[in-house]
């Protein structure tokens, strides 16, 4: 990954450009810099140049889509490491029953369809592809109605209506680990 900061430029007092523009500074312009917290502001990492995630460049319009998991901890950057490759090299599902689907890096998440009346899988975790606090997306799950989960350790989970009206679960899970393990979903 490579990066040039605003060609150069820089602000007075930071590495990075911090502007207000329109519809916060509420007039059209390329932007005052934010030197006081008096309105909202934003600087943008666009200069930092990471792999496309998803493109389509079939139309005159060509769209190009990148990732970027950011966040704030009071960790080492070693102990990131785990979580980083949680999501860049995340453990495949094998064993799948009664639903499909794999994991999708944009939210994190392993998102499956729901194709019978319980799911179960192995999550093939390993120290190349570690499991960190993993989130499963069960879409056409059919009930409001928490699931009953085989997993000893702290799960939250809800449920949403999604746009077609079916009932979709959201489970988290707390668990960190680079051994094989088996969920089983009812």
């Amino acid at each position: 990954m490579t990066s040039q900061v605003y060609a150069g430029e820089m602000t007075p007092y930071a590495a990075f450009c911090t502007r207000n523009h329109w519809p916060i500074a509420q007039m059209p312009s390329d932007g005052r810099y934010a030197s006081y917290p008096d309105r909202t502001s934003h600087s943008s990492i666009s200069n930092v140049y990471f792999p496309v995630y998803k493109e389509d460049i079939t139309s005159n319009k060509p769209y190009y889509e990148k990732i970027m998991l950011e966040g704030m901890w009071n960790k080492t950057a070693t102990n990131l490491i785990p979580l980083s490759k949680s999501w860049t090299h995340a453990p495949n599902l094998i064993n799948i029953k009664g639903a499909q689907g794999s994991y999708d890096a944009s939210q994190r998440a392993y998102i499956l369809k729901v194709t019978g009346n319980s799911v179960s899988f192995t999550i093939n975790a390993s120290t190349q592809s570690p499991i960190y606090n993993p989130c499963f997306v069960l879409r056409n799950w059919g009930a409001k109605e928490d699931a009953k989960i085989s997993f000893t350790g702290a799960v939250k989970q809800g449920t949403v209506r999604d746009t077609d009206g079916t009932y979709t679960k959201v489970i988290f899970i707390e668990k960190v680990s680079t051994e094989p393990f088996e969920i089983s979903i009812s």
